[in-house]
């Protein structure tokens, strides 16, 4: 009877459990974020900041802060962990370099010294047009080793001596049993003192500016630092490289200490999502631009590492223009052409790494919503009225945590980080107004990490000088988004990378040595001079017969559920975005620029015919063998809409 009983109430129960309406539990992806700084740090002295021609002089992040007053030091140098010096009553001095303040003892005596240089055992100094040494580890007093062949300073590198003579020569100098064996290796750049950081030798000129050189890798000197009476505002007299970091000691006998100017605001950030099997990933970089090389190899390394496809890695960047230089850039000046190797490979790629390991390494549950709003802090700087076309459409990806908590977010709108470019903000590094946005919504929303990708941003620029304001303006649009109706995303992933192949329509040969040949009759014009570097690479071209053929464009998307992103390559205008946007009238589509390669501008025809910038010089600027073809928009959609299809 009672088992009778219990089988009746069990199959009630489960014909009303059966004929319950499902309850759809809640969708969620695995997400994880992090974010690397990619500041330049105390291992490269300086870098130049990107995304300007101008001045022609350069930016440079260096600036000096004052250490120590030295008080009728004339000279100063390393050797091994002390520091020693040479005063005005011409005694040898000596001092714990690891000391917050130098503490100086006499050590000897130093008449007639006029440079002074170490290692770790000894010291070199030029003393009557004879070259000196100290042995540190013995007490014997200085002792000629050679001529110094009119030498005016001096440094020793590797074992070998190098020099700048009066003759404004470099040289090199083998030590051996009968004296020094000097040979000239190159121009001296009017260089008034020499150091080394142990690779390559630093110097300083009459009119203080900084350059580098590497012997023996058949490139001349590479200015590096350049006074600007704000960041860098002191006369050199002399330099001194101790513990790995550059020193200057300047006219008042003050010692001053090399720092980056900078706001402390770059960074690398990756957001991981995955669902089921499939895991995509978003890098966001806080750089000018960058080339397609760097991509690949971050990708290849993650797909090394974590067996993550290519193609489902995007890399953004936001275009600041006050990150250091990290692509080839041959038609700037010398100093702009090619990235700092040791700030290249060192920080930027292993910041980028590191970001998108740790996003994967930290992954949780995660609801995502999407939110779509406005936002009015650019204009359009191409257009005849200033004002229009601007496409203000302002996307917004929210993560909330199984707490409900919002753990990270992404938006999304396209406006040149350009302004300021004087004074001291335009020597700073910074991530200029999308560093203020992310600070601000990672502090009013409890959001470890905020990722800002940048649109369609080639023809627009802020309204605002300030980069505080337009950040702060920006960040209110997304708090309102995020205050709004934001529905939740669902669905499966996918992701694709396609390149379209736009044919190249090259200048003919005489054109370009018609540019040339009035371009050179301007020297000292950074615009004239931008013009002859594109001519001779494009001689070049034309002398080995390998005038490239094709101008890639990469459209990459990454669809999660109904959102997709979709991602293209080169500085894009701001008619992309709608209109890529109305081929997924199913889906919110947020599209990006300054995706995967950044090498030129992506126009329209508007820019083309009209000859702006974005459609004509920038070209030039950017070391492209053409412009792109007047149809160029209705060649890309076409392309576009034909991935759609497939």
């Amino acid at each position: 009877m009672k088992q009778n009983y219990f089988t009746t109430i069990y199959l009630f129960l489960l014909l009303v459990f059966l004929g319950m309406p499902a309850v759809k539990a809640q969708e969620t992806f695995l997400v994880g974020a992090a974010k690397v700084s990619i500041d330049p740090d105390s291992t490269v002295f300086s870098v130049p900041l990107a995304g300007y021609g101008a001045p022609r002089d350069g930016r440079f992040s260096i600036e000096w802060k004052l250490k120590q007053d030295l008080n009728e030091i004339n000279l100063v140098a390393a050797a091994g962990k002390k520091l020693y010096a040479v005063n005005a009553a011409h005694e040898l001095l000596v001092a714990n370099g690891t000391q917050q303040t130098a503490k100086w003892k006499k050590a000897g005596t130093a008449k007639g010294i006029t440079a002074i240089t170490g290692t770790n055992t000894k010291l070199y100094a030029l003393q009557n047009n004879n070259v000196v040494a100290l042995d540190l580890t013995k007490k014997t007093g200085w002792k000629k080793i050679g001529i110094a062949d009119n030498a005016n300073t001096l440094t020793v590198l590797n074992g070998k001596l190098y020099a700048a003579n009066i003759a404004n020569e470099l040289l090199q100098g083998n030590i051996g049993r009968a004296g020094i064996k000097w040979k000239t290796i190159g121009k001296a750049n009017n260089i008034v003192s020499l150091v080394n950081d142990g690779s390559k030798i630093y110097g300083v000129d009459a009119n203080d500016t900084l350059y580098s050189v590497k012997p023996g890798s058949g490139k001349g000197w590479l200015k590096i630092g350049t006074y600007n009476a704000t960041t860098y505002d002191i006369k050199i007299k002399q330099l001194l490289v101790f513990n790995k970091r550059l020193y200057a000691l300047n006219d008042k006998e003050q010692l001053f200490m090399a720092n980056h100017s900078t706001d402390n605001t770059l960074s690398a950030r990756a957001l991981a999502i995955k669902s089921k099997n499939k895991t995509v990933i978003i890098v966001t970089l806080d750089l000018t631009g960058f080339d397609y090389s760097l991509g690949k190899d971050i990708k290849d390394i993650i797909y090394k590492k974590r067996m993550i496809p290519q193609s489902a890695i995007i890399i953004n960047g936001s275009h600041t223009h006050f990150a250091p230089v990290t692509q080839w850039f041959p038609t700037f000046g010398d100093h702009g052409q090619v990235p700092d190797s040791i700030y290249f490979n060192n920080i930027l790629k292993r910041g980028i790494v590191k970001a998108i390991e740790g996003a994967l390494d930290h992954m949780e549950a995660s609801t995502i919503y999407f939110g779509r709003g406005s936002t009015n802090i650019g204009h359009n700087r191409s257009s005849a009225d200033g004002e229009t076309p601007y496409d203000g459409t302002l996307d917004v990806l929210k993560f909330e945590n199984n707490r409900h908590q919002v753990s990270n977010l992404l938006f999304l709108t396209g406006c040149h980080p350009v302004f300021k470019n004087d004074g001291a903000e335009g020597v700073t590094v910074s991530a200029n107004y999308p560093g203020v946005s992310r600070n601000m919504l990672e502090e009013k929303t409890g959001s470890k990490t905020a990722l800002f990708v940048q649109g369609c941003a080639g023809d627009i620029n802020p309204r605002d000088d300030s980069h505080q304001k337009t950040g702060t303006d920006l960040g209110n649009d997304v708090l309102k988004v995020l205050n709004g109706d934001m529905p939740q995303i669902k669905g499966d992933i996918s992701y694709t990378m396609d390149t379209l192949n736009i044919p190249t329509h090259p200048w003919s040969k005489e054109k370009v040595t018609e540019l040339r040949t009035q371009a050179v009759k301007e020297p000292g014009n950074v615009y004239a001079e931008k013009d002859v570097r594109w001519a001779n690479l494009m001689l070049g071209y034309y002398q080995h017969n390998s005038v490239p053929q094709i101008m890639p464009v990469y459209v990459q998307t990454i669809t999660i559920g109904n959102w997709k992103l979709v991602g293209l390559s080169r500085e894009v205008v701001t008619e992309y975005g709608p209109a890529i946007r109305a081929v997924w009238p199913d889906k919110y589509v947020s599209v990006a620029g300054y995706c995967n390669d950044v090498p030129s501008y992506l126009p329209i025809g508007r820019h083309i015919n009209a000859q702006t910038y974005e459609g004509y010089d920038s070209f030039f600027w950017n070391a492209q063998p053409s412009l792109f073809p007047v149809d160029i928009f209705d060649t890309v959609m076409a392309g576009i809409i034909k991935i759609k299809n497939r």
